[in-house]
């Protein structure tokens, strides 16, 4: 007997909004999918023979995925690898954050005094007067310090990647939406502050938690900073700052040193604040399997802290936090109605 919280339907559409065919899964038919979050995602899913032909299969098409399982749709567009097989076709779907990739800014645009969010708005809104791609502007929130940047004919996602990493504090992606006459979709770009929401889910071995896998890095560690600023002065009489964690050094047993020069920085004070920024200890990353018992994966968004509580995994040797239920991050998530669980990734708060 198939779950029908976990029946998937797949709707496709030509590029015009055209409907050109819907059918529903089980879920052992289904693919797992990454949700998208600060960056474009990609799945393949396989057409059934009964349904598939040449024009359902057209690089360009749109592609909506509806799961019973309460979660938000997937969507996006056919591009990338096709395949044919006798049980039937197989094709790539890129989500609409690809899009972004398409569009560019003015050969010279220079904005001043604004928020990296209100930088992201600013570009995005005259991109998309220019094009007719299936993107709409949702919330866009003033987010991120202010400043100055300039930008040089470069894709609209490399735009909002660099303000996102240079201390931008938010975290960004297109929701599926149906158009305002509810027969196609299009992409939604969504930006919100970094602290995201807290949610009353809990995540807990022996409840809804079915696997556990704990990991750390230290390869992109930084124990001490340097940044020059790019002023219009000499080399030798640009601004220049370090910023050295001794207790990161310690625990690591060697320095880790980095530097690096920041065009949109003039100043020793912006230069420090750059430093510091830069510093940074082991990454940790902890994916736990969560099934849809309770309905919690509709309760659960990219960007969300909760409390997670698994005490056996407190192991003696490692240092893992978890004596006590832990305040944690979702910062991924993989749908995937054929194990009957949601894989999130979570990291400190």
């Amino acid at each position: 007997m198939v779950d029908t919280l976990l029946v998937v339907i797949i709707h496709i559409f030509d590029s015009r909004g055209r409907r050109l065919g819907i059918w529903e899964t089980g879920k052992t038919d289904t693919a797992a999918r990454p949700m998208p979050f600060n960056g474009p995602q990609s799945i393949s899913i396989s057409i059934p023979r009964l349904y598939a032909n040449a024009e359902m299969c057209r690089h360009g098409n749109l592609v909506v995925i509806e799961s019973g399982s309460g979660v938000e749709l997937w969507g996006g567009i056919v591009r990338g690898r096709r395949t044919w097989e006798l049980s039937g076709p197989s094709i790539t779907i890129q989500s609409w954050e690809t899009f972004l990739n398409d569009l560019y800014t003015p050969q010279l645009v220079s904005l001043q005094g604004m928020t990296g969010g209100g930088m992201i708005r600013r570009l995005l809104q005259d991109a998309l007067a220019k094009t007719n791609v299936p993107l709409v502007m949702g919330q866009v929130s003033d987010a991120g310090p202010v400043q100055t940047r300039e930008f040089r004919q470069e894709s609209i996602l490399s735009a909002v990647q660099s303000l996102g990493e240079n201390g931008g504090a938010f975290d960004w992606w297109c929701e599926t939406v149906w158009s305002n006459n509810q027969d196609k979709p299009q992409g939604m770009f969504m930006l919100t502050p970094r602290a995201g929401r807290r949610t009353s889910v809990l995540l807990a071995e022996g409840m809804n938690v079915v696997d556990v896998q704990k990991s750390d890095d230290d390869s992109t560690a930084v124990t001490s900073a340097t940044v020059i600023a790019n002023s219009n002065s000499d080399w030798g009489e640009r601004p220049v700052a370090t910023v050295t964690d001794s207790a990161l050094t310690n625990a690591l047993g060697w320095p880790r040193a980095v530097t690096v020069v920041r065009s949109d920085i003039t100043t020793g004070d912006g230069a420090r604040a750059a430093a510091k920024a830069l510093l940074g200890g082991v990454e940790e990353s902890l994916v736990v399997s969560v099934t849809n018992e309770r309905g919690e994966w509709a309760s659960i968004r990219n960007g969300d802290t909760l409390l997670v509580d698994l005490p056996s995994f407190d192991f003696a040797q490692m240092d893992t936090g978890y004596r006590e239920p832990a305040l944690r991050r979702v910062v991924g998530r993989t749908i995937d109605e054929a194990r009957g669980v949601m894989s999130l990734q979570l990291v400190r708060p």
